[in-house]
């Protein structure tokens, strides 16, 4: 999309909201050569899925700015993916146990993930960040979480194996 002109995808909305079944964007990328596909969502709305965004498979740079996600079970989840940027996104209305933002690393180490000047509010989590401590020796410094607003039932950020400092300064809850 572009400022002027945005994208929406909005999936069928159930009487239940149990029963959403749209899953939303989904990328798979590349087994054999990872690094050589960078994604960028920009200008797009997304509603009603069981996830806005899914990007899987060690892509390459993933970039998201000026998104708006709603009414979703989850938001942004980013399995093996080394590198992102997320800034300026509005994620509201997320499930009550759905997750704004989840990096997940399971085979490709974390290089940097950047999310900054976002909008969190009324889901249940902020950004949940999980590694398999077995495959790498992670570094918290690869997680740059900074300028964002919080409104969440639970933690603003979750790591849910090891532990890291979460520096709240420049964050508003």
């Amino acid at each position: 999309g572009t400022p002027d002109s945005l994208i929406s995808f909005k999936g069928y909305l159930p009487d239940s909201p149990e029963d959403i079944t749209w899953n939303g964007l989904r990328y798979f990328g590349s087994l054999s050569n990872p690094d050589s596909t960078a994604i960028r969502f920009s200008y797009t709305t997304v509603e009603n899925a069981s996830f806005a965004v899914w990007v899987s498979s060690r892509a390459g740079v993933v970039t998201g700015h000026h998104n708006i996600y709603k009414n979703c079970d989850n938001g942004i989840v980013l399995m093996d993916s080394p590198v992102s940027r997320l800034y300026h996104n509005t994620f509201y209305d997320l499930s009550e146990d759905g997750q704004a933002i989840a990096f997940s690393s399971f085979q490709t180490a974390p290089v940097q993930h950047t999310v900054e000047n976002n909008i969190i509010s009324e889901t249940a989590g902020g950004v949940s960040i999980f590694w398999l401590e077995s495959a790498f020796d992670p570094d918290c410094d690869q997680y740059l979480i900074d300028y964002n607003c919080f409104n969440t039932g639970e933690s603003a950020v979750t790591f849910l194996s090891g532990s890291c400092e979460f520096d709240t300064l420049n964050n508003i809850f």
